[in-house]
């Protein structure tokens, strides 16, 4: 374990960077609604999503997890922070990706690309996405039916052709490394957190202690 989390570790994780980064680049993208031309927010979302992955890296391959999942997860979490914060696009903007993609609000897209582009089942896009999985299913239903007339089936099956034509970016470089130093500062805040709670603890211990050995004095 010890090993993971030093030089090999790190380069294990810059592995999965450069093989899965173009990839998750694009799922941030197309969550933003931002033109693949300008998409500052989404390469946020995945330094951040990345930096937390690596900050528990070695939990992640020495357990067995699948990075890529655990690292989506995080973008989807980044994206629900950003769209509190009225960092996402909604729909009709100029700036944004176009096209019926970029007709959607955001939730509604972000539906549509966990479920579609992704293709992640229902239950786990609910989780993700903090909602019931009716609600999953009317939003990417609802958003389907901007990509063609007909029946269901059908404005899903062309709502995956046109996301699964959308070129993979290249990660810009340095997003990786920069990753790795937010990831390494991440994990010390949390060890110092963790080591500021077990001193509260101890010193609390402590001082119930005291005073229940002067109430039997």
């Amino acid at each position: 374990m010890a090993a993971r989390g030093s030089g090999a570790g790190e380069r294990e994780f810059l592995v999965f960077a450069a093989a899965a980064g173009g990839r998750l680049l694009l799922t941030a993208t197309l969550l933003t609604g931002e033109s693949p031309r300008n998409r500052p927010v989404a390469r946020r979302l995945l330094t951040d999503a990345l930096a937390r992955t690596y900050a528990v890296w070695a939990r992640v391959s020495g357990e067995g997890d699948d990075p890529y999942d655990r690292t989506r997860a995080e973008l989807v979490r980044g994206f629900l922070r950003a769209l509190r914060l009225r960092r996402v696009l909604g729909p009709a903007k100029a700036a944004g990706i176009g096209g019926p993609l970029g007709e959607l609000r955001p939730l509604a897209r972000a539906a549509l690309v966990l479920r579609l582009h992704e293709g992640i089942d229902t239950e786990r896009t609910a989780m993700l996405l903090g909602c019931g999985t009716a609600r999953v299913e009317a939003l990417t239903a609802g958003a389907a039916r901007r990509f063609a007339a007909g029946a269901g089936p059908q404005c899903e099956a062309e709502a995956r052709r046109v996301l699964g034509a959308l070129p993979v970016p290249v990660v810009p470089a340095g997003l990786a490394d920069a990753a790795v130093g937010a990831g390494r500062r991440l994990r010390r805040a949390r060890a110092w957190r963790r080591a500021l709670a077990a001193a509260a603890f101890l010193t609390g211990a402590g001082a119930a202690a005291a005073a229940a050995t002067g109430l039997w004095r």
